[in-house]
């Protein structure tokens, strides 16, 4: 995922012209840090301030709170706005949702905006189940916050098994990118599959025509997705998506 968020910071770049100054990255949900970590300190001589949110974020650069929290706290107190923000906490497309809604806010008229794992292959993969989603929180929060072992972090993260589809758990996150496609006539909206099999959804500030006679995104079941999931997710190459009208 980093080369892609790499290349959507170039993007940024280029879009904002010869403005000063660094660009600011957002990570939501920074789990092991493996990709915090990745994305590139400095584009083309230009600093990249990278900020994460997450719970259990281990990281100097990671504000430990919900999503929830930190978009309330930024709009009442810090004010900050990025160029590039990347969607990979709850996969939940209700809490994503939200995710979204706020991160638009703030996101600056050169921005990207990057959902992860927008692309399920299975039926559990790419559902949410109420047992799963919520013994989560009440095994892991509180818990999780007491005893996070920094050096080995996945340790702490064993109830992830419990999700469907383990070890691919995508969640619902494609209703997100659904919601995006029929109700967004101010973005472009496209999704892009990645060498591994797994796929992500990129935003630009932009426009798009609005998918018409389609279910409400809560209401679409497996079946329509899987037979609609090209024209659902607009899945194309990043060229098509970050440079092409």
């Amino acid at each position: 995922m980093e080369d892609i968020i790499n290349i959507a910071l170039k993007r940024s770049l280029a879009e904002r012209g010869d403005k000063d100054g660094p660009l600011r990255y957002l990570e939501v949900g920074v789990h092991k840090g493996d990709t915090f970590k990745a994305v590139s300190s400095n584009i083309h001589g230009v600093e990249v301030i990278k900020e994460g949110v997450d719970p259990y974020g281990p990281f100097g650069e990671v504000h430990r709170m919900t999503s929830q929290i930190f978009f309330a706290v930024n709009e009442a107190f810090w004010k900050k706005t990025y160029d590039v923000i990347f969607l990979d906490a709850l996969h939940f497309s209700l809490i994503l949702n939200q995710e979204i809604d706020e991160s638009l806010k703030i996101l600056n008229k050169n921005g990207v905006l990057i959902l992860d794992d927008t692309m399920p292959k299975s039926e559990p993969s790419g559902s949410i189940e109420e047992t799963s989603l919520v013994g989560f929180q009440k095994n892991v929060s509180y818990p999780l916050f007491k005893e996070y072992d920094p050096i080995d972090p996945a340790a702490s993260y064993k109830y992830f098994k419990d999700f469907p589809g383990y070890p691919e758990v995508n969640g619902d996150c494609w209703k997100s990118v659904a919601r995006l496609r029929t109700t967004r006539p101010d973005l472009k909206v496209g999704s892009h599959r990645l060498t591994d099999g797994r796929g992500c959804t990129l935003a630009v500030w932009g426009s798009q025509a609005l998918l018409e006679d389609l279910p409400e995104a809560d209401e679409m079941d497996w079946n329509y997705f899987k037979a609609n999931e090209s024209s659902i997710l607009n899945i194309t190459t990043l060229d098509n998506i970050l440079y092409k009208d």
